[in-house]
């Protein structure tokens, strides 16, 4: 991908993320904001209404409620949404790596839907809970007036048997990802957060990144 970023929106489109290497010129984050404005789509602010976000690994005890930090800890995570506690989730999420420090680091791993293997029906059936404080609401993973579906396990909780099987079916390690990305500093990755799911790898024993994260509702 040339630093014009012709064609990205093609990319992503075709195959739900891209990635590529921050400017020379500029920090990642600025590469980071830059894409965004060339994106177009407003902003969805995280904890503290930060912009850009700060990511890293935390023990359990550390990790702020209903996260997913608390839900696994330096464990890997389960294959997750982005912002499956809000009304609609955010359309595209540009992480970026902004250091590693120690021998390796956990991997992002992507997962495209499609591939998921879970039952559309159920999951339009299927009713759950999602946590979001005071503004807690009930709704489904999939629905047929929607393209994106919500799935994140530390936020979502099951009622019935079948709702928990498909929890159990989109948690098993026997799926295969779509791309699984080594993280060097200055990788910058774009994911097209309604049709990818996503994960951190296993992070107990290695090395530690600072990804850096902006969310972004659509592209104008």
């Amino acid at each position: 991908m040339d630093h014009s970023y012709d064609g990205l929106h093609a990319a992503i489109r075709n195959h739900g993320y891209v990635s590529l290497n921050a400017r020379p010129s500029m920090s990642v984050s600025q590469t980071m904001q830059e894409l965004a404005l060339y994106m177009g789509g407003s902003v969805v602010a995280g904890r503290n209404r930060k912009v850009l976000e700060t990511l890293k690994t935390l023990r359990a005890d550390e990790a702020p409620l209903s996260s997913l930090s608390r839900f696994s800890g330096a464990g890997a995570q389960p294959w997750h949404v982005d912002g499956s506690h809000l009304p609609i989730p955010p359309r595209y999420l540009i992480l970026g790596c902004h250091s590693i420090n120690g021998g390796g680091a956990p991997p992002t791993q992507l997962l495209k839907v499609k591939d998921a293997g879970f039952s559309l029906l159920a999951s339009r059936r299927e009713t759950f809970t999602v946590k979001n404080g005071r503004s807690s609401f009930y709704s489904t993973i999939a629905n047929t007036d929607r393209t994106w579906i919500r799935f994140d396990p530390a936020c979502m909780t099951a009622h019935t048997e079948e709702g928990r099987t498909i929890f159990e079916e989109l948690e098993s390690h026997s799926l295969q990802p779509s791309l699984n990305l080594e993280w060097t500093a200055g990788v910058i990755l774009i994911v097209d957060n309604w049709t990818v799911l996503h994960r951190r790898g296993n992070a107990s024993g290695i090395g530690h990144r600072t990804l850096l994260r902006i969310s972004l509702k659509d592209w104008i």
